[in-house]
């Protein structure tokens, strides 16, 4: 996990999910390393291009762990949406906007989020 950061912090992506990855085969059933995994590839991959099949592979792998956790809940609607699948983008923001506080600035992104997609 900590390899997965420095090599993130470093610029290099392709270093960072490989560390990820091999975090996430040495603790099955831990979210943290594939929702990192997650978040850098959703970071690295501009807009417009589509995910790398890995991205798809995690969200698969971090679904059933997320349990309400709103970092999971956020990257798993920010890859619904940059499939396409807007509903299932929204339910997730949906989900993560009441654990958020009020005033927060995470609050603010996550209502513009939710208002970009439903054309607002």
């Amino acid at each position: 996990m900590q390899l997965g950061r420095a090599w993130l912090m470093l610029g290099e992506t392709d270093k960072s999910t490989a560390a990820y990855a091999r975090a996430t085969a040495l603790r099955p059933g831990d979210v943290e390393a594939p929702l990192q995994e997650l978040a850098a590839l959703l970071d690295a991959t501009p807009m417009g291009v589509n995910l790398p099949p890995r991205a798809l592979a995690l969200v698969g792998i971090v679904t059933p762990l997320a349990n309400d956790r709103p970092e999971a809940l956020w990257y798993l609607g920010l890859a619904a949406a940059r499939l396409g699948n807007r509903t299932i983008a929204l339910d997730y923001w949906e989900r993560l906007l009441p654990m958020l506080p009020a005033e927060g600035e995470e609050r603010g992104l996550v209502e513009n989020a939710i208002k970009a997609l439903r054309g607002g």
